[in-house]
């Protein structure tokens, strides 16, 4: 999928992933997203808007981004590296990211009485093998009490609708293997499983999977 090498950085929950380090690396099972038993619903989430992102959300992506590696990787990822995550280094990462993004790379951020809940980034295909597919869902990220709304499905959609809107015809996603919620909730959307490789953070090794859809407009027309 791509070279092995040692890293800090990682693959995703859900959704997908971006790398803990801010750079993009991409994580509710059911049609209708994964439901997370006892788990108290923001106020308002059903009602969250979907937007693209700016450069003012730094911080707000940050902290889904910290929160959501928390949540979704403990017992995967070492303790003592998720434990020392950075949000002030997460911020400035996503801002320089938001203000120099490169050309058609998307930054969507899903939105609740002002506060940021998720978000999602996609672009062209990164990995130098899965050469099937040219376009790529780098991450996609809920806070946990945002999930089971939706929420995931509308920002999939969003990169979904924006690849397409630019002549990409297939997507790809990868995450860690061990995110078996967010691999769930691609294989509910109609990704396959279509490759995997390995990587380290902190030493640990970690395995991480692709899914890919041979046709992102079965996204943007799939209905609600």
């Amino acid at each position: 999928m791509r070279e092995k090498t040692s890293r800090s950085g990682g693959a995703s929950p859900i959704g997908g992933g971006v790398s803990p380090d801010g750079s993009m690396s991409v994580d509710s099972v059911r049609r209708a997203e994964i439901n997370v038993p006892g788990c108290d619903r923001l106020p308002g989430v059903e009602k969250a808007a979907i937007r693209e992102a700016t450069a003012e959300d730094a911080a707000g992506i940050a902290r889904v981004h910290i929160a959501s590696w928390r949540t979704a990787y403990r017992g995967i990822v070492p303790d003592a590296f998720l434990d020392g995550m950075s949000r002030e280094e997460s911020e400035a990462r996503w801002r320089e990211r938001l203000d120099e993004r490169a050309p058609r790379v998307f930054f969507f951020v899903a939105e609740v009485s002002g506060s940021i809940v998720g978000f999602a980034v996609g672009g062209a295909r990164r990995s130098e093998s899965l050469t099937e597919f040219d376009g790529e869902l780098y991450a996609l990220y809920l806070l946990a009490d945002a999930r089971g709304m939706g929420i995931g499905r509308r920002l999939l959609r969003a990169v979904a609708e924006g690849l397409s809107s630019l002549g990409f015809r297939s997507m790809l996603a990868c995450l860690m293997a061990g995110n078996r919620s967010a691999c769930g909730f691609y294989e509910a959307f109609g990704g396959r499983l279509v490759g995997s490789d390995t990587f380290e953070i902190s030493g640990e090794t970690i395995e991480e999977v692709a899914y890919g859809w041979d046709d992102v407009r079965g996204l943007v027309e799939a209905p609600d």
